[in-house]
């Protein structure tokens, strides 16, 4: 299998990236994968206005990435604990994996007024449903759970499923471009 660890960072490199970037190409070496770090990228779509984060969905859209079986994509604050020597990669058989974040639900119902929290959850779960007619998964409480989206396994099948997701959010998004609903939709995709 062809695998690869990919990650980026936009601006000056912090002591805090620069370890974690030793890090991650430690482990991928001990591991026997491609690494692939990235410094200012600026990656641009044609999805309208310029983000950092759509660098997030590079390894989908760019294909130079098609090589590849599996891509983990990291934050550029992530580690691994010491010594790892297991592979992410081994035994992985989905479309995508991604981390639960079990503490944020209740965590983000404090968050007011914030450009994350549980108001905007609620809303993105309203608009999925209205759109897609699907229930986004909950917790026992009842409260919309919460996934990282700095730590995504994507195998070469979610890749493809991706990006087709994500070319049909664009046309969409061409169409309904003045609807307040979708702008939302937009904005807390990709975080604008």
């Amino acid at each position: 299998m062809n695998n690869l660890i990919y990650q980026y960072w936009h601006g000056n490199l912090t002591k805090g990236t620069i370890a974690s970037k030793n890090n991650i190409e430690n482990y991928a070496s001990k591991i026997g994968v491609n690494y692939l770090f990235e410094h200012n990228p600026n990656w641009v779509t044609n999805l309208g206005k310029y983000s950092r984060h759509y660098c997030q969905f590079k390894v989908i859209y760019d294909k130079s990435f098609d090589k590849y079986d599996n891509i983990l994509f990291l934050d550029s604050d992530i580690y691994t604990v010491h010594n790892l020597d297991i592979s992410i990669f081994d035994n992985f058989s989905h479309d995508i994996g991604v981390c639960e974040e079990t503490w944020q639900p209740q965590n983000r119902l404090k968050m007011k007024d914030h450009h994350i929290g549980n108001k905007w959850d609620e809303k993105w779960c309203d608009l999925v449903y209205k759109i897609w007619g699907v229930h986004m998964p909950r917790t026992e409480e009842n409260l919309p759970k919460v996934y990282n989206s700095g730590v995504v396994l994507y195998s070469r099948k979610g890749i493809n499923k991706c990006e087709n997701l994500l070319c049909l959010l664009k046309s969409i998004y061409l169409y309904l471009k003045t609807s307040q609903s979708f702008i939302l939709l937009i904005k807390i995709i990709f975080m604008l």
